[in-house]
């Protein structure tokens, strides 16, 4: 889940092109090898903050998507599965 605190008139987008950049794989997108999201990433994500999920999902928003940055990402349990929640805000 995406979530934009930001002011830009253009928060569908944005959270679009968030969402997009977090479920693609890795190197998956022909002319863009540096763009998604690796498979260790998601094996690697846990409560703690700490996983290279984090890492990687505050990398690729702010390589890839320069009017949102990451101003928190938590863990939402559904179940037995854990779903990342990703908070925008505006970005520089």
């Amino acid at each position: 889940m995406i979530i934009f605190n930001g002011s830009n008139e253009n928060a569908e987008d944005i959270i679009e092109c968030a969402g997009t950049i977090l479920s693609t794989p890795y190197a998956s997108m022909p002319y863009m090898r540096d763009f998604g999201i690796t498979s260790e990433a998601f094996t690697d994500f846990n409560k703690s903050g700490d996983g290279e999920y984090y890492t990687q999902a505050v990398d690729q928003i702010e390589a890839w998507e320069e009017r949102a940055s990451v101003s928190e990402i938590t863990c939402i349990t559904d179940s037995s599965i854990i779903k990342p929640e990703v908070v925008l805000e505006d970005g520089e």
